[in-house]
C-alpha cells in the first residue's frame, strides 16, 4: 500500500478545483490502496477556502456546509505539527517558503513519503531537501 502526505492544495482541489479536480477526486475515491496524510491544520485551511468561495465567488452557504461535511469524512490520518515545527522552521526560512507550506514538507520527511502538492513553489524546495513528490495526475 502506498501512503502520500497530501498538502492543502490537493484537498482544495477536491472542492473547490477545476484543472485537477477529477484527479484529486480520483485520489480520495479510489478503492483504498493507499493511505493519505494531512497535517492536523488542514481542516481549518480547507474551512477557510470554504469561506472564501462563500464571501467572495457566490457558492452558496449550504453548499460550503456540505462539503464541510465531506471534508471532516475525508479518509485522511491528520498529523499533529508539534514535532514538525523546528525542521518546518529550517526548510521555510532557508527556501522562503510560508511555515504552512513547510510543515507539508517536514511532516512527508518524517514520514519518508512523497508529498502531492499543486504548488510548484513547495514542489521545489521538497525536491532541493530531498523529499519526493507524487504528481497529481498520477491519480487519473
Amino acid at each position: 500500500m502506498a501512503s502520500y502526505v497530501l498538502d492543502s492544495s490537493v484537498i482544495a482541489e477536491y472542492f473547490v478545483g477545476t484543472v485537477f479536480i477529477a484527479h484529486a477526486r480520483n485520489l480520495f475515491q479510489s478503492p483504498r490502496t493507499h493511505t493519505l496524510y494531512a497535517v492536523d491544520f488542514c481542516r481549518v485551511e480547507i474551512a477557510n477556502v470554504l469561506w472564501k468561495y462563500v464571501r467572495n465567488f457566490g457558492m452558496e452557504e449550504q453548499a460550503a456546509y456540505q462539503a464541510l461535511t465531506v471534508l471532516l469524512r475525508l479518509p485522511l490520518r491528520h498529523e499533529s505539527v508539534h514535532q514538525l515545527l523546528p525542521r518546518a522552521m529550517t526548510v521555510g526560512l532557508a527556501n522562503t517558503l510560508s511555515m504552512y507550506d513547510s510543515v507539508a514538507i517536514a511532516l512527508a520527511e518524517s514520514l519518508a513519503i512523497p508529498l502531492i502538492t499543486l504548488d510548484e513553489k513547495q514542489q521545489r524546495v521538497a525536491a532541493a531537501v530531498g523529499v519526493a513528490t507524487t504528481p497529481i495526475t498520477d491519480f487519473a
